[in-house]
């Protein structure tokens, strides 16, 4: 693996749900990118303004590790 490993946090996954922050500018493709069953089970809980958010984020957990 040439890349960084990342482990994100509940506050990195909703601020990527909102779209005030993009994986692009943090991610790249040879990054090893993860979170924890702490951050997945608070993400979840959090209190989404939209379904659009709360759908981007089932999708981006649905293709990490």
């Amino acid at each position: 693996m040439n890349g960084s490993k990342l482990l994100l946090d509940s506050n990195i996954c909703i601020y990527l749900s909102k779209r005030a922050l993009l994986p692009a500018d943090f991610i790249m493709p040879t990054d090893f990118v993860a979170v924890s069953i702490i951050t997945y089970m608070e993400t979840l809980g959090y209190n989404f303004d939209n379904e659009d958010e709360e759908r981007y984020l089932n999708q981006f957990f649905a293709i990490l590790p």
